[in-house]
């Protein structure tokens, strides 16, 4: 449809949210048409279930789909007849409440998936609580509605489980590929888009680690039997082979785009325009590598990038020659090697689209160790749980605000006699966050979102009676509000509100009236403004954590990590043996990971009213410098894979223990009363050793090329040499700017506590 595709274009919708956006309209809209026929209420309770369950599908592997999707279907259905018992008893339904509520807020512990369900799960004890029929044949028969129009959904939603398992690995190789070709355009932009550019590697790694994820996820039998088994595993095995070659195509363009950004010399800006036509071509080849594995098809036109870059080598050469004819021959030479690196990560970024070509065609057969993908062990449930059941964990707090509010919202209501009072209730559910940032922004969006679709419910439910146009308006505001809900929260709010006032209104349509819908909509605008008030003050004076108490710890966690990745990249440098590139990748996926948490807590910090400016700019400064430390680490990890040990560097264990040194100690300055230690200057000397051993090179190398002698050993050991140098004073000067940003913000920042586990 036209209006979907202008959609699609202006908010970059995903075509799998508006496709599950369609399945949970015809899930809802099935049980409703049954409603309007026999005009029984309990098809009302399974229009929910479907509802409930469309909105709270994760997307991603099928089996942790299922698993939620049936724990939103059923623990909602028990909770609508536990709900309907209890009603008449005012202190049980506290009681309960308070205990739904801490529940349902620490289903947060499973993440993004555990916060829809307990919200979802939350709001189905809260329908059911102001029920006037409290039987067990009441509590039964709607419970068991919900639960009925809650597996119905997931039926709709998993249908292609058993004859396209791979499709949730081949949906999310194809964006980890869409962000990689994102990454690229950004990158070549002069000067670059920062903040653009901060965004796009943010959602890269989680696209990546959502990738691994469902990779990790996928059961496949041991031994494939059957024509059918075969087949999935070839399917499986080919697109984890595609996301292993994606990461290391990844890795040679982040060299490219960081070589891209530096200030380009003359011999550069002489063949720009070359090296600019070839980044067109892959990014041509890149989305047509995309475009394949979304169609399933496996044909591409042959890539002729190799060819381009050779062609632009023999460019780089005779232009390198006219230069070094000229006077200053170490600027020539300077020159010519930031060249060079650009053309080292052209020609390996040329080399993985090739193998990514013969896994298309054939000529590459993906082995089955593609298949195995070491990641951090995921506890099991009650293990998330229990790490989770204490009072310095954020989501025990956040269990308890949860509680207290939804349960004083309802004695409120319940005291007062409050019309749909289950809606303030319902508001301080959704608010409320585990980060106090988090939920003033969500209060914001909710109450005016609240606000629009209630006006326009009104208008709608006022003046359409034919209960057959409100359901085909119904289906268009689903498939929206499903495919805004991971996009824009306060248009979701604004699709969601009126789905609600239809629902509720479908009871009797051909009676609506006027002066009933302004009625509804009215209260459903004053509840939610109350529901929203009192979710702020819980969030502001029930066990608040501020970011600063927990800053401590995330800047300690992500200096640990990038120290591990500088032994791990520096032991490969020293070593005789080559490096793991799976380990490779995997220390540099747990330290984009922090990166991103740490980025996430300083946002945060922005919107929290007790941050200083002072503070905000401070942790902003550490995120520059560790961002820089961690692209230094990458380049390095990525040359490490190609390196040929033409460079001796004998102090490069002393000047690598002094490296983890200094962020040895700014861990421990962060956790404890640890002073920091001057930065030393030995370290300094150590690279300034390198230098020299480079500039004899240097000098070695240009009597080489007066006897034209143009490939030796020698060229090789300085290139190798000038990049290991240069990113080596990179990290040294990022450490010591870490190391002056920290002596004023220790002073402000609070030590953890002694044993404090911060989860």
């Amino acid at each position: 449809m036209w209006i979907f595709a202008q959609l699609r274009q202006r908010w970059q919708l995903d075509p799998r949210l508006l496709r599950q956006g369609a399945i949970t309209a015809i899930a809802v809209i099935v049980p409703l048409m049954f409603q309007i026929m026999t005009g029984a209420v309990e098809w009302n309770w399974a229009a929910w279930g479907a509802c409930y369950v469309g909105i709270g599908d994760p997307g991603g592997a099928y089996r942790r789909r299922a698993i939620t999707l049936l724990a939103i279907a059923l623990a909602g259905g028990l909770s609508i007849g536990v709900g309907i018992l209890i009603s008449g008893v005012l202190g049980l339904t506290l009681f309960l409440m308070f205990v739904w509520g801490f529940g349902c807020g620490f289903l947060d512990a499973f993440g993004k998936e555990g916060n829809l369900a307990g919200v979802l799960i939350g709001c189905c004890f809260l329908f059911a609580i102001h029920a006037s029929d409290h039987s067990w044949a009441n509590a039964i028969s709607s419970g068991g509605a919900y639960a009925l129009g809650g597996l119905w959904a997931t039926c709709l939603a998993l249908l292609a489980w058993p004859l396209r398992p791979e499709l949730p690995l081949r949906q999310s190789v194809a964006q980890v590929l869409q962000g990689i070709t994102q990454y690229l355009q950004a990158g070549v932009q002069t000067p670059p888009d920062l903040l653009q550019f901060q965004a796009i590697t943010l959602e890269n790694r989680q696209r990546i680690l959502n990738a691994q994820t469902i990779l990790a996820q996928i059961h496949l039998p041991s031994h494939a039997k059957t024509a059918k088994q075969i087949q999935q595993r070839q399917k499986v095995t080919y697109l984890a082979t595609l996301l292993k070659l994606s990461e290391q195509l990844y890795l040679a363009i982040l060299m490219l785009t960081e070589i891209l950004q530096q200030q380009r010399s003359n011999l550069f800006q002489s063949i720009w325009s070359d090296i600019d036509q070839d980044i067109d071509q892959l990014i041509l080849n890149l989305n047509q590598i995309t475009e394949q594995i979304i169609q399933e098809h496996h044909h591409l036109e042959q890539f002729d990038l190799t060819a381009r870059i050779e062609k632009l080598d023999q460019k780089f050469e005779q232009q390198k020659l006219i230069v070094f004819q000229g006077a200053d021959q170490f600027t020539a030479y300077d020159e010519s090697l930031e060249l060079n690196y650009a053309l080292l990560s052209l020609k390996q970024i040329a080399h993985n689209l090739n193998q990514i070509y013969n896994v298309f065609t054939g000529t590459i057969t993906p082995g089955p160790n593609d298949l195995t993908l070491k990641l951090e062990p995921t506890p099991v449930g009650w293990q998330i749980l229990k790490t989770h059941f204490t009072f310095d964990s954020v989501i025990f707090r956040h269990g308890l605000r949860i509680a207290l509010g939804t349960t004083l919202v309802v004695a409120i209501y319940s005291a007062w006699n409050l019309p749909y009072g289950y809606w303030m209730a319902l508001t301080v559910l959704v608010i409320l966050k585990p980060h106090y940032s988090d939920a003033s922004k969500r209060g914001g969006q909710r109450v005016v979102g609240s606000v629009g679709g209630a006006l326009g419910a009104i208008l709608l439910v006022s003046y359409v009676q034919n209960p057959y146009i409100l359901i085909l308006s119904m289906i268009l505001l689903i498939v929206l509000m499903v495919s805004f809900l991971p996009v824009n929260y306060f248009v979701f709010v604004l699709l969601y509100t009126p789905i609600v006032i239809i629902m509720d209104s479908i009871d009797n349509p051909f009676t609506a009236g006027l002066a009933d819908s302004w009625i509804l909509g009215e209260l459903r605008l004053l509840n939610t403004l109350i529901g929203a008030c009192v979710a702020f003050a819980v969030n502001y004076i029930v066990l608040p954590q501020w970011e600063p108490q927990r800053l401590s710890h995330q800047l300690a966690e992500l200096f640990t990590t990038l120290s591990s990745l500088l032994t791990t990249v520096f032991w490969g440098y020293q070593s005789n043996q080559p490096i793991s590139t799976q380990a490779l990748l995997n220390i540099q996926q747990q330290s984009r990971l922090k990166l991103s948490n740490t980025h996430q807590a300083w946002q945060r910090l922005l919107n929290e009213p007790h941050s200083s400016p002072q503070e905000i700019q401070l942790v902003e400064q550490l995120l520059s410098y560790s961002q820089r430390l961690f692209i230094a680490l990458s380049l390095l990890g990525n040359h490490l894979l190609q390196f040929q040990k033409q460079f001796s560097m004998p102090n490069l264990a002393i000047i690598t223990n002094q490296l983890t040194a200094i962020l040895g100690n700014l861990i421990a300055a962060l956790l404890s009363d640890v002073p920091l230690i001057p930065f030393p200057p030995e370290l300094i000397q150590e690279l300034a050793a390198l230098e020299t051993d480079l500039g004899q090179l240097r000098q070695q190398r240009i009597q080489e090329l007066k006897q034209q002698q143009p490939k030796t050993p020698t060229r090789q050991a300085i290139i190798d040499g000038t990049l290991i140098v240069e990113q080596l004073q990179i990290i040294a000067r990022s450490l010591q700017a870490l190391h002056n940003i920290l002596q004023p913000l220790l002073l402000t920042l609070p030590k953890p506590r002694r044993h404090q586990k911060t989860v």
